[in-house]
């Protein structure tokens, strides 16, 4: 169960959402067509510069899509989860993460700090010491197919659950909408997401250890009325230990401000 608020602290209303395990559907037996309208990280930060340039006044609403409302014409069964009651209602706790915002006359600042903090709690390591880097140079990450091919998979066990490391990776990639410089970094770790090992999960926690040093890095969104786009790219020849492929990274600049 979630509790919404005014922006004074107070109580406007209590939420509450049921999730059901949407994995077991079949296609073309539970379901024929699926469609959830998602807004792409350089959508937003391009509107948000373009609002900022324009001294535009932004208000954020909900909408009910069909993805989230669709009418249900067959009948549900399911069972209670696990640890719950028949007392009347079934709850589950929403988290929310909200960007923050701040304006002066020549930037905005959009920043994640809140969901950052929410993020380094929930991982254990707020008493840990930040690293300074997200991720070592040089660092190499190999697949376990990769090991039992040359035979050196004993140093670096696979993890005997990867749904953890699959939710850090998965809250990390929400977090680059605001923190790009940790992209190069999950763009690595997103690779492994089934097949996971120790390195991959050890990778994952030093970034931690790196966004708990700077909570409230994010982006500034120039208001300089040029909005020429920039372009920047650059590859590192033969990085993949496993591929021998180059690796390539571009940004993208809207006037002064990073967009992609």
């Amino acid at each position: 169960m979630g509790i919404k608020h005014y922006s004074d602290g107070s109580i406007e209303r209590y939420k509450a959402t049921l999730v059901v395990k949407s994995f077991t559907q079949r296609e073309g037996f539970d379901y024929v067509d699926t469609f959830s309208s998602v807004a792409k990280h350089v959508f937003i930060r391009t509107f948000v510069t373009v609002a900022s340039v324009c001294d535009w006044t932004l208000h954020q609403m909900d909408i009910h899509n069909a993805f989230l409302h669709g009418d249900l014409h067959e009948e549900i069964y399911m069972n209670l989860p696990p640890g719950l009651q028949r007392q009347g209602g079934i709850q589950y706790a929403v988290f929310e993460s909200s960007y923050m915002t701040k304006r002066s006359p020549t930037v905005t600042s959009l920043s994640q700090r809140k969901y950052v903090l929410e993020l380094v709690s929930d991982s254990g390591l707020s008493a840990c010491k930040p690293s300074i880097i997200p991720v070592e140079q040089n660092s190499k990450l190999i697949t376990q197919e990769y090991d039992r091919a040359i035979s050196s998979s004993e140093m670096d066990p696979p993890l005997e659950d990867a749904s953890h490391y699959q939710r850090l990776v998965g809250r990390l990639i929400y977090l680059t909408m605001t923190q790009p410089n940790i992209s190069y970094a999950i763009h690595i770790l997103s690779q492994f997401m089934h097949g996971s090992k120790q390195s991959h999960m050890d990778v994952a926690v030093k970034v931690i250890k790196y966004l708990k040093g700077c909570p409230g890095l994010g982006l500034l969104l120039s208001r300089n009325a040029n909005l020429d786009v920039t372009a920047c790219c650059d590859s590192n020849w033969g990085t993949c230990p496993m591929t021998r492929r180059s690796l390539t990274g571009f940004c993208v600049k809207l006037g002064e401000t990073l967009i992609s």
